[in-house]
């Protein structure tokens, strides 16, 4: 059996029937309702006369309630002459809304077109067309909007139902098998929603943009002609095409940018094109990143719109905005040789870019300088003119500024232009000729100058260093400092003469000594370590001086009265001759020399003075 039954009832007619057991392969005979043996009886009816009976006519009837399909094996005990199996199916009678691709409806639908699909179905629900269901017949009404339309067929089948936005739709139906059977059921008995089906607006389905053509990157001068890309539109997997086409509304935005955009339709789809803005030379370039969407209005009112489309692309300026450099190799043109000078270079580029010599040839260059013919020659594949000083008599030397402008137009016809300058000079003499002057007059100050700072000079001051003087008269203590007096301050000869202190108890206690000073220390050392030679030590008071020292050079008065260097070589007599010529020295002294002067009155008073020299 490929259907479960409600009831099956198994007669077996035959003699000593008994033990009847209805099983499938899983000993599963479903529920057995009640049992009883059969005959017919030997008595008839009270009034009628009794009549000849088969008394072979007998057997058992058994009824089994709940029985799943399958296949069922009897056994019995007994002699069975006939079996007789009278079965109820297990079956309902459907009637679903399907979609065109046959998948049932649930809770609510849209505009479009579905399927009344109608049948018997087993105790699972899936509708079934089993010969034990016998002959059957359907008949299907369905209410749209209120008006009934039925369908009466033989067998289990589907009704096409085209609905709209707004739609109602309900449904019942009733079906007869088995010759005899009946069932009927309305929309709720079938699980449609109270009242029907309330048709709803379809749903905007997908809407997808296929982008072809285009650059990452454009040239200015380029644009209109290179960004063009074409858009593919395609709606639940259909490409539109002709007038479905004029539903689509495509949405460009290009952010801060000033560029423009027209799209315009084509045989299989939509084309974008860039445009310059209002003003084409005023059109920003840069980064850019095109953000597409598309709208497309279907027939049935919603509206589809695609996700956004991100095209980036780079839009560089190619408009010429020339720079100019002159480079000027020489400086200093002789005016002799004008015939053989190296040329000015002006280097001429784009943004920084150099030229190509299309676009070199474009340029105009103009070169001035007062009083000066120059020449402009182009120099291709160097992004560059040769600028030459002509050849000709009459220039004045002197120095001149060049001026050097190169002019050009761009795509858009917008002139630019550039300049740059520099200065020449133009002589008669060789160009190396003033520094050979130049360095000898340097030279000559380096000459001076080391002669100046090697001059032998005297210091600035030299005098009794403040707090040095030691002096006793008789063996005792006077106070008082030594007295000096200098001159030659920074010059190459000079004098220092230094005296005692003066003494309030004995006047007659006088003296001192002069000494001429002559250079031996040069400029660049400083004045305090300088050093001084000394080539004459004269006693001042001679009468009383005996002795003098200076530094480590002790002078002693000798028995004819003079002054003598204590360890010197006695001197040739020429050499002494004259009061001022009596002690010819030469020896040095520095910064805290030392200096001892002694001597004796006339009262016989001894005395000495020492001190310290100061040189600043």
């Amino acid at each position: 059996m490929d259907l479960s039954m409600d009831k099956m009832i198994v007669f077996v007619q035959g003699k000593n029937v008994s033990d009847i057991s209805l099983k499938n392969k899983n000993e599963n005979s479903g529920r057995v309702a009640n049992s009883y043996s059969v005959r017919y009886g030997e008595k008839g009816a009270g009034n009628y006369k009794p009549i000849v009976i088969d008394k072979d006519l007998q057997g058992m009837i058994v009824t089994y309630e709940d029985c799943p399909a399958g296949d069922y094996e009897l056994e019995l005990k007994g002699s069975a002459s006939n079996i007789s199996v009278y079965y109820e199916p297990n079956v309902d009678l459907a009637a679903i809304l399907v979609d065109e691709e046959g998948e049932p409806v649930s809770g609510s639908c849209t505009a479009g077109t579905y399927y009344i699909q109608y049948g018997l179905v087993d105790e699972d629900g899936n509708f079934t067309t089993s010969p034990l269901l016998g002959s059957t017949d359907y008949t299907i009404t369905y209410t749209l909007n209120g008006e009934d339309h039925t369908t009466e067929s033989a067998k289990a089948g589907k009704v096409k139902v085209d609905l709209k936005a707004g739609d109602t739709l309900d449904v019942q139906a009733e079906a007869y098998y088995l010759s005899g059977y009946y069932i009927h059921r309305s929309g709720a008995d079938l699980g449609w929603p109270s009242g029907g089906y309330q048709v709803a607006a379809r749903p905007a389905g997908e809407l997808t943009i296929q982008v072809t053509g285009g650059e990452d990157r454009y040239l200015l001068s380029q644009l209109e002609d290179q960004a063009v890309y074409d858009l593919k539109l395609n709606y639940e997997d259909a490409t539109l095409t002709g007038e479905a086409l004029d539903a689509v509304q495509i949405n460009v935005d290009m952010g801060d940018g000033n560029l423009k955009h027209e799209v315009e339709q084509t045989q299989d789809g939509l084309r974008l094109k860039l445009k310059y803005s209002q003003i084409p030379q005023d059109t920003q370039c840069g980064d850019y990143t095109i953000h597409l969407t598309a709208t497309y209005t279907t027939q049935d009112g919603p509206q589809a719109i695609s996700q956004v489309i991100d095209i980036p692309f780079i839009l560089e300026d190619d408009r010429l905005h020339l720079e100019a450099e002159l480079e000027i190799p020489q400086k200093y043109y002789q005016l002799s040789k004008i015939d053989r000078s190296e040329p000015m270079i002006l280097h001429v580029t784009n943004r920084g870019q150099p030229l190509t010599d299309q676009q070199l040839e474009t340029v105009k260059v103009e070169c001035q300088a007062e009083d000066l013919t120059l020449n402009c020659t182009p120099m291709p594949g160097q992004s560059a003119f040769s600028v030459e000083l002509a050849d000709q008599e009459g220039y004045a030397s002197g120095k001149y500024e060049v001026t050097a402008r190169a002019t050009a137009e761009d795509y858009f016809g917008q002139t630019t232009q550039a300049e740059d300058g520099g200065c020449i000079e133009l002589g008669r003499f060789p160009w190396w000729l003033r520094w050979v002057v130049l360095a000898l007059v340097l030279l000559a100050i380096v000459v001076l100058i080391w002669l100046i700072l090697n001059q032998k000079i005297l210091p600035r001051q030299i005098s009794v260093r403040s707090g040095s003087t030691l002096f006793n008269v008789d063996g005792s203590r006077v106070a008082g400092n030594a007295k000096s007096e200098f001159t030659g301050k920074n010059r190459r000869n000079g004098a220092l003469t230094v005296s005692v202190p003066k003494c309030s108890a004995d006047p007659l206690v006088k003296g001192g000594f002069n000494l001429e000073l002559v250079a031996v220390s040069p400029r660049k050392v400083k004045s305090a370590a300088r050093r001084a030679g000394i080539v004459r030590v004269n006693p001042i008071n001679g009468t009383t001086i005996h002795t003098i020292q200076v530094g480590t050079s002790t002078f002693k008065k000798d028995a004819q009265g003079k002054f003598t260097k204590v360890g010197a070589r006695p001197k040739p007599a020429a050499a002494t001759k004259g009061s001022k010529q009596q002690n010819p020295v030469l020896f040095e002294v520095g910064n805290n020399a030392n200096c001892v002067i002694a001597g004796e009155t006339v009262a016989g008073a001894s005395f000495s003075c020492t001190c310290k020299l100061q040189f600043l």
